[in-house]
């Protein structure tokens, strides 16, 4: 009986060929799906005024005075729920996208008067994302870019393109650990694919430091996977 061999698939590091019927969808350095009408004030460019973003934070993230443990988040059961919470949706947020910034277009934003956290009256820093510059015209909504893989595929820890992707793995695909199966380190920031890239991906896991840092230990599984398909212990 003749053996049947099945050759070994992999995904894209840059998120390209996922989806058959549309090759490109999620792909990194590609436009943002759209999954409602657009709502620009001009019907393509102009931002529709709305209320103070700073106030829709403070509100959807206020904590209740729960008793003697202090204020806490709760579920809609109304369990307590602790700092992962936020450092954990952070992470899998900064797997799924990262808007392209670098333009100069000043949307600031205004901290209200009655803000328990920040100075009142001062500005948070903000500037309108970059679009496909074959948006923002009538019949054409601005549509800002993805820098990073719109699929849960990890790309937070193994980068969204080849450069990247190589510059975290040692010759034999071990991922690359600082002291202590941490993440590497190079020059005072994680191991970069060039200048301004520290916020691209070293930001990433900072995020989540303040409650141990949630995606360090993320390579660790990938080292042992790869010592069992290799046959040797990492």
């Amino acid at each position: 009986m003749a053996h049947r061999f099945h050759t070994l698939d992999f995904r894209t590091i840059d998120g390209s060929n996922n989806n058959v019927a549309d090759p490109t969808v999620n792909q990194a350095g590609t436009d943002f799906t759209r999954v409602g009408p657009a709502n620009f004030a001009d019907g393509f460019n102009e931002m529709t005024p709305g209320p103070n973003p700073r106030e829709i934070s403070n509100i959807v993230v206020a904590q209740e005075d729960a008793g003697e443990d202090g204020p806490n988040l709760t579920d809609d059961n109304g369990v307590a729920l602790s700092g992962m919470m936020y450092a954990w949706g952070q992470f899998i947020d900064h797997d799924l996208d990262l808007q392209k910034s670098a333009t100069t277009t000043d949307i600031s934003i205004a901290v209200p008067a009655d803000d328990q956290f920040l100075p009142p009256g001062s500005i948070i820093p903000l500037t309108r994302a970059a679009i496909d510059p074959t948006t923002g015209v009538p019949g054409h909504p601005a549509t800002a870019i993805n820098t990073v893989t719109g699929w849960l595929d990890g790309s937070q820890i193994y980068g969204s393109d080849a450069a990247a992707a190589a510059s975290l793995r040692t010759a034999d695909g071990h991922m690359k650990m600082s002291e202590g199966d941490n993440l590497p380190i190079v020059a005072g920031g994680i191991v970069l694919r060039k200048p301004g890239d520290f916020q691209r991906y070293g930001c990433r896991w900072l995020a989540s430091a303040s409650v141990g840092r949630p995606g360090e230990p993320a390579g660790r599984p990938h080292r042992r996977r790869l010592a069992e398909f290799s046959g040797r212990s990492s």
